[in-house]
Protein backbone atom coordinates (compact mmCIF):
# COMPACT_ATOMS: atom_id res chain seq x y z
CA UNK A 1 0.00 0.00 0.00
CA UNK A 2 2.81 2.32 0.83
CA UNK A 3 4.35 1.60 -2.54
CA UNK A 4 1.03 2.25 -4.26
CA UNK A 5 0.53 5.56 -2.44
CA UNK A 6 4.02 6.71 -3.39
CA UNK A 7 3.40 5.90 -7.04
CA UNK A 8 0.14 7.80 -6.98
CA UNK A 9 1.84 10.80 -5.35
CA UNK A 10 4.57 10.79 -8.00
CA UNK A 11 2.05 10.43 -10.81
CA UNK A 12 0.04 13.31 -9.36
CA UNK A 13 3.11 15.52 -9.15
CA UNK A 14 4.02 14.74 -12.73
CA UNK A 15 0.49 15.43 -13.85
CA UNK A 16 0.42 18.82 -12.13
CA UNK A 17 3.83 19.64 -13.68
CA UNK A 18 2.51 18.70 -17.11
CA UNK A 19 -0.51 20.90 -16.65
CA UNK A 20 1.66 23.84 -15.68
CA UNK A 21 3.85 23.29 -18.74
CA UNK A 22 0.73 23.06 -20.91
CA UNK A 23 -0.60 26.32 -19.49
CA UNK A 24 2.76 28.00 -20.04
CA UNK A 25 2.94 26.86 -23.66
CA UNK A 26 -0.66 27.91 -24.20
CA UNK A 27 0.05 31.40 -22.85
CA UNK A 28 3.20 31.64 -24.95
CA UNK A 29 1.32 30.66 -28.09
CA UNK A 30 -1.36 33.26 -27.35
CA UNK A 31 1.28 35.95 -26.83
CA UNK A 32 3.01 35.03 -30.10
CA UNK A 33 -0.34 35.13 -31.89
CA UNK A 34 -1.11 38.58 -30.53
CA UNK A 35 2.38 39.79 -31.48
CA UNK A 36 2.00 38.42 -35.00
CA UNK A 37 -1.38 40.06 -35.38
CA UNK A 38 -0.01 43.34 -34.05
CA UNK A 39 2.83 43.24 -36.60
CA UNK A 40 0.41 42.40 -39.37
CA UNK A 41 -1.92 45.24 -38.37
CA UNK A 42 1.05 47.63 -38.28
CA UNK A 43 2.12 46.55 -41.76
CA UNK A 44 -1.43 46.96 -43.04
CA UNK A 45 -1.64 50.43 -41.52
CA UNK A 46 1.64 51.37 -43.17
CA UNK A 47 0.42 49.99 -46.50
CA UNK A 48 -2.84 51.95 -46.22
CA UNK A 49 -0.93 55.11 -45.31
CA UNK A 50 1.44 54.64 -48.25
CA UNK A 51 -1.47 54.02 -50.63
CA UNK A 52 -3.31 57.07 -49.32
CA UNK A 53 -0.13 59.11 -49.65
CA UNK A 54 0.27 57.92 -53.21
CA UNK A 55 -3.32 58.81 -54.07
CA UNK A 56 -2.89 62.24 -52.48
CA UNK A 57 0.28 62.84 -54.47
CA UNK A 58 -1.34 61.65 -57.68
CA UNK A 59 -4.23 64.03 -57.12
CA UNK A 60 -1.75 66.81 -56.43
CA UNK A 61 0.10 66.07 -59.66
CA UNK A 62 -3.12 65.97 -61.67
CA UNK A 63 -4.33 69.24 -60.17
CA UNK A 64 -0.99 71.02 -60.65
CA UNK A 65 -0.83 69.80 -64.24
CA UNK A 66 -4.40 70.89 -64.92
CA UNK A 67 -3.76 74.35 -63.51
CA UNK A 68 -0.57 74.75 -65.56
CA UNK A 69 -2.30 73.62 -68.75
CA UNK A 70 -5.02 76.24 -68.27
CA UNK A 71 -2.62 78.99 -67.25
CA UNK A 72 -0.32 78.60 -70.24
CA UNK A 73 -2.96 77.90 -72.88
CA UNK A 74 -2.76 80.16 -75.94
CA UNK A 75 -4.87 80.38 -79.10
CA UNK A 76 -3.83 77.87 -81.75
CA UNK A 77 -4.14 80.62 -84.36
CA UNK A 78 -3.65 84.37 -84.22
CA UNK A 79 -6.52 86.30 -82.63
CA UNK A 80 -5.85 90.02 -82.35
CA UNK A 81 -8.52 90.51 -79.68
CA UNK A 82 -6.52 88.34 -77.28
CA UNK A 83 -3.40 90.52 -77.46
CA UNK A 84 -4.62 94.04 -78.24
CA UNK A 85 -5.11 96.37 -75.27
CA UNK A 86 -7.23 99.43 -76.04
CA UNK A 87 -6.79 100.91 -72.58
CA UNK A 88 -2.99 100.72 -72.76
CA UNK A 89 -2.99 102.33 -76.21
CA UNK A 90 -5.25 105.16 -75.04
CA UNK A 91 -2.97 105.76 -72.10
CA UNK A 92 0.04 106.00 -74.41
CA UNK A 93 -1.77 108.52 -76.60
CA UNK A 94 -3.04 110.62 -73.72
CA UNK A 95 0.41 110.62 -72.17
CA UNK A 96 1.91 111.99 -75.38
CA UNK A 97 -0.58 114.85 -75.51
CA UNK A 98 -0.29 115.66 -71.82
CA UNK A 99 3.49 116.01 -72.06
CA UNK A 100 3.76 117.95 -75.31
CA UNK A 101 2.11 121.10 -76.61
CA UNK A 102 2.71 119.90 -80.15
CA UNK A 103 2.57 116.22 -81.09
CA UNK A 104 3.95 115.15 -84.46
CA UNK A 105 4.08 111.86 -86.30
CA UNK A 106 7.72 110.86 -85.62
CA UNK A 107 8.10 109.32 -89.09
CA UNK A 108 6.29 111.77 -91.38
CA UNK A 109 6.61 114.95 -89.32
CA UNK A 110 2.90 115.72 -89.71
CA UNK A 111 1.18 117.58 -86.88
CA UNK A 112 -1.20 115.37 -84.86
CA UNK A 113 -4.40 116.18 -83.01
CA UNK A 114 -6.24 114.08 -80.49
CA UNK A 115 -9.72 113.65 -82.01
CA UNK A 116 -11.18 112.87 -85.40
CA UNK A 117 -13.45 115.93 -85.17
CA UNK A 118 -10.49 118.23 -84.68
CA UNK A 119 -8.62 116.58 -87.53
CA UNK A 120 -11.57 116.99 -89.89
CA UNK A 121 -12.05 120.63 -88.92
CA UNK A 122 -8.39 121.53 -89.29
CA UNK A 123 -7.29 119.38 -92.22
CA UNK A 124 -10.38 118.40 -94.18
CA UNK A 125 -9.83 115.45 -96.53
CA UNK A 126 -6.29 114.94 -95.22
CA UNK A 127 -7.58 114.29 -91.70
CA UNK A 128 -6.18 110.72 -91.54
CA UNK A 129 -2.65 112.15 -91.79
CA UNK A 130 -3.26 114.20 -88.63
CA UNK A 131 -5.43 112.27 -86.18
CA UNK A 132 -3.35 110.46 -83.57
CA UNK A 133 -3.36 106.69 -83.12
CA UNK A 134 -1.15 104.32 -81.15
CA UNK A 135 0.93 101.94 -83.25
CA UNK A 136 2.46 98.66 -82.07
CA UNK A 137 6.05 99.09 -83.22
CA UNK A 138 6.43 95.34 -83.54
CA UNK A 139 3.04 94.20 -84.87
CA UNK A 140 0.90 91.95 -82.69
CA UNK A 141 0.78 89.23 -85.33
CA UNK A 142 4.58 89.09 -85.45
CA UNK A 143 4.76 88.97 -81.67
CA UNK A 144 2.28 86.09 -81.62
CA UNK A 145 4.29 84.15 -84.20
CA UNK A 146 7.47 84.61 -82.17
CA UNK A 147 5.97 83.65 -78.79
CA UNK A 148 3.22 81.09 -79.40
CA UNK A 149 5.66 78.20 -79.04
CA UNK A 150 7.10 79.47 -75.77
CA UNK A 151 5.19 77.18 -73.42
CA UNK A 152 6.19 79.19 -70.35
CA UNK A 153 4.60 82.44 -71.51
CA UNK A 154 0.94 83.11 -70.86
CA UNK A 155 -1.29 85.00 -73.27
CA UNK A 156 -1.46 87.76 -70.66
CA UNK A 157 2.35 87.96 -70.53
CA UNK A 158 2.46 88.45 -74.29
CA UNK A 159 -0.33 91.03 -74.20
CA UNK A 160 1.39 92.98 -71.44
CA UNK A 161 4.74 93.23 -73.22
CA UNK A 162 3.16 93.88 -76.63
CA UNK A 163 1.27 96.91 -75.31
CA UNK A 164 4.05 98.23 -73.10
CA UNK A 165 5.37 101.76 -73.74
CA UNK A 166 8.53 100.19 -75.18
CA UNK A 167 6.48 98.78 -78.08
CA UNK A 168 4.04 101.64 -78.75
CA UNK A 169 4.36 104.89 -80.66
CA UNK A 170 1.84 107.67 -81.34
CA UNK A 171 1.60 108.17 -85.12
CA UNK A 172 -1.07 109.25 -87.60
CA UNK A 173 -3.94 107.00 -88.59
CA UNK A 174 -2.66 107.02 -92.17
CA UNK A 175 0.80 105.83 -91.08
CA UNK A 176 -0.67 103.22 -88.78
CA UNK A 177 -3.27 101.80 -91.16
CA UNK A 178 -0.84 101.42 -94.05
CA UNK A 179 1.74 99.61 -91.92
CA UNK A 180 -0.50 96.64 -91.08
CA UNK A 181 1.66 93.62 -90.05
CA UNK A 182 4.95 94.98 -91.31
CA UNK A 183 7.90 95.58 -89.05
CA UNK A 184 9.34 99.08 -89.01
CA UNK A 185 12.32 97.87 -91.06
CA UNK A 186 10.06 96.36 -93.72
CA UNK A 187 7.91 99.48 -93.73
CA UNK A 188 10.90 101.80 -94.15
CA UNK A 189 12.52 99.74 -96.89
CA UNK A 190 9.37 99.28 -98.98
CA UNK A 191 9.26 102.83 -100.37
CA UNK A 192 7.22 101.80 -103.41
CA UNK A 193 4.50 100.46 -101.13
CA UNK A 194 4.49 103.63 -99.01
CA UNK A 195 4.27 105.76 -102.12
CA UNK A 196 1.19 103.84 -103.26
CA UNK A 197 -0.37 104.37 -99.84
CA UNK A 198 0.54 108.06 -99.78
CA UNK A 199 2.74 107.72 -96.66
CA UNK A 200 5.80 109.98 -96.92
CA UNK A 201 8.55 109.42 -94.36
CA UNK A 202 11.14 112.09 -93.85
CA UNK A 203 14.79 111.03 -93.99
CA UNK A 204 15.06 111.55 -90.27
CA UNK A 205 11.74 109.73 -89.81
CA UNK A 206 13.12 106.64 -91.53
CA UNK A 207 16.06 106.54 -89.13
CA UNK A 208 13.76 107.07 -86.15
CA UNK A 209 11.54 104.22 -87.36
CA UNK A 210 14.53 101.88 -87.68
CA UNK A 211 15.78 102.79 -84.21
CA UNK A 212 12.30 102.31 -82.75
CA UNK A 213 12.06 98.87 -84.34
CA UNK A 214 15.39 97.72 -82.92
CA UNK A 215 14.67 99.11 -79.44
CA UNK A 216 11.22 97.51 -79.35
CA UNK A 217 12.61 94.14 -80.41
CA UNK A 218 15.22 94.24 -77.65
CA UNK A 219 12.68 95.33 -75.03
CA UNK A 220 10.19 92.62 -75.98
CA UNK A 221 12.89 89.97 -75.82
CA UNK A 222 13.95 91.16 -72.38
CA UNK A 223 10.41 91.33 -70.99
CA UNK A 224 9.37 87.95 -72.35
CA UNK A 225 12.52 86.22 -71.10
CA UNK A 226 11.87 87.64 -67.63
CA UNK A 227 8.24 86.43 -67.71
CA UNK A 228 9.36 83.00 -68.96
CA UNK A 229 11.84 82.60 -66.08
CA UNK A 230 9.35 83.90 -63.51
CA UNK A 231 6.62 81.50 -64.64
CA UNK A 232 9.02 78.58 -64.65
CA UNK A 233 10.13 79.25 -61.08
CA UNK A 234 6.61 79.89 -59.84
CA UNK A 235 5.16 76.74 -61.42
CA UNK A 236 7.89 74.52 -60.02
CA UNK A 237 7.55 76.14 -56.61
CA UNK A 238 3.77 75.74 -56.48
CA UNK A 239 3.92 72.14 -57.71
CA UNK A 240 6.58 71.31 -55.15
CA UNK A 241 4.72 72.93 -52.27
CA UNK A 242 1.46 71.23 -53.21
CA UNK A 243 3.12 67.84 -53.62
CA UNK A 244 4.90 68.15 -50.29
CA UNK A 245 1.72 69.29 -48.55
CA UNK A 246 -0.31 66.39 -49.90
CA UNK A 247 2.20 63.59 -49.56
CA UNK A 248 5.57 64.74 -48.38
CA UNK A 249 7.31 62.56 -50.94
CA UNK A 250 9.99 64.38 -52.95
CA UNK A 251 10.23 61.72 -55.65
CA UNK A 252 6.51 61.94 -56.40
CA UNK A 253 6.71 65.73 -56.35
CA UNK A 254 9.52 65.73 -58.90
CA UNK A 255 7.56 63.28 -61.06
CA UNK A 256 4.64 65.68 -60.94
CA UNK A 257 6.82 68.59 -61.96
CA UNK A 258 8.22 66.64 -64.90
CA UNK A 259 4.67 65.80 -66.00
CA UNK A 260 3.82 69.49 -65.92
CA UNK A 261 6.91 70.25 -68.02
CA UNK A 262 5.82 67.63 -70.57
CA UNK A 263 2.33 69.12 -70.75
CA UNK A 264 3.68 72.65 -71.18
CA UNK A 265 6.06 71.45 -73.90
CA UNK A 266 3.26 69.65 -75.71
CA UNK A 267 4.60 66.13 -75.11
CA UNK A 268 1.64 65.08 -72.97
CA UNK A 269 -1.96 66.14 -72.58
CA UNK A 270 -3.37 67.43 -69.32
Amino acid sequence: MIFGKCNLRIVGQRTRGGLKMFEFLKRRKAENYRAENANRDDEERKAHMSTASGFATAESVVESTRKAAVKFAKPSSYDRTVYDDGAAKRQTKMQAFSENANVNDPYTGDRLVLTIDDARKLYGEDWTKHVAETDHIKPLHRIYDDTVNDRWLTAEDIKKSANAPENTRVVSRKTNNAKRDRTNKEYVEDREYRERKGVEFTEEGEQVALRDGKAAEDALSRMNKAAHARNLRQTFHEAGIEGARQAGVTAFTMAGIMNIVDVINGKKTA
